[in-house]
């Protein structure tokens, strides 16, 4: 159960506690170092074995960073074709969309022009 329910919508609260009750039991969390440098990663409890296991390999390809290369290279993709301005419009599009466009926007965003 969430802990200070009057800083939580009510819809909010409902979703994010249905989630922590019924499926975060079933989410482990782990740390991976192949390098200098831990990383932290989560994986559902079933498979979360095999995703350690992908996760140190993959990470061996790129010993200096030690860090997963096929995250890596998704990511370098992700930002070369998406721009991060573009994901930002997708997102301040669905929340005007659903009337939530002003309570979910930083000060900073209201006041660009």
């Amino acid at each position: 159960m969430l802990k200070d329910k009057e800083r939580w919508r009510e819809e909010d609260y409902l979703k994010v506690n249905n989630f922590v009750n019924s499926r975060a039991t079933n989410i482990k969390v782990g740390l991976i170092k192949v390098s200098q440098r831990p990383y932290v990663f989560h994986a559902h409890n079933e498979i979360f074995d095999l995703a350690a296991r992908i996760i140190a390999r993959d990470s061996m390809f790129q010993k200096e960073k030690g860090f997963p290369l096929l995250v890596d290279y998704a990511d370098n993709l992700c930002s070369t074709f998406f721009k991060a301005s573009d994901f930002n419009k997708i997102i301040e599009y669905q929340l005007a969309k659903e009337g939530e466009f002003l309570s979910e926007s930083s000060e900073e965003t209201l006041r660009q022009k």
